[in-house]
């Protein structure tokens, strides 16, 4: 293949395989598309997801929901901009969401923090804010997840956010390899190209 008809995420993949990833005296910052290692210690690491623990405590390894990474890259491009975001106003924006009084009813765990929150007083709120936003946006938090393409909280084996089509979607649509759409029937084959996923 030509330099020319290199374009796209093949073009990327060529660029990052061109980089010399163990020449540490030329690679002096972070790479953002590898973990970080020691080469990167002393070098501010500007990829956002490195810095999750703004939004979900400091001792907390939790892996970002997909719904979430795709409206956080459109929010914040930098660790500065990730740091202007508004958790408390984020947290507010979510609980006046129809559903959380349903999901509020309905389970256990947000039940309890929701008692905790009222005992807690304003100036102490922040590792429940951070709790909360755990809860929600991390994959495996809870039972639930919030989805920022439907702003709604949706439970998690009700719906899905697929990556390709970055779209939160239904629990009976998948996505088709082939043509590269959802298509709805979990076990049809796809309503436009006939493909069986």
């Amino acid at each position: 293949m030509s330099n020319e008809e290199n374009t796209g995420a093949s073009a990327i993949i060529t660029e990052i395989e061109q980089l010399n990833l163990n020449d540490e005296e030329e690679n002096d910052k972070c790479d953002c598309l590898k973990e970080c290692s020691t080469r990167s210690s002393d070098v501010s690491c500007e990829n956002i997801f490195k810095h999750m623990d703004y939004f979900f405590g400091e001792n907390e390894k939790c892996t970002v929901h997909p719904c979430f990474a795709r409206w956080l890259t459109k929010k914040a491009k930098n660790l500065d901009e990730l740091q202007t975001i508004d958790r408390y106003a984020l947290l507010r924006s979510i609980k006046r969401n129809f559903n959380y009084r349903e999901m509020c009813l309905d389970d256990e765990e947000f039940q309890e923090w929701t008692v905790e929150w009222k005992s807690t007083a304003k100036d102490e709120r922040m590792p429940l804010i951070q709790s909360f936003l755990r809860m929600l946006l991390s994959e495996g938090g809870s039972t639930f997840y919030y989805s920022f393409c439907r702003n709604d909280i949706i439970e998690e084996d009700c719906g899905w956010h697929c990556i390709e089509c970055r779209r939160c979607k239904d629990w009976r649509e998948w996505h088709c390899k082939k043509c590269n759409k959802c298509t709805y029937g979990a076990s049809s084959p796809c309503q436009r190209c006939g493909h069986k996923g």
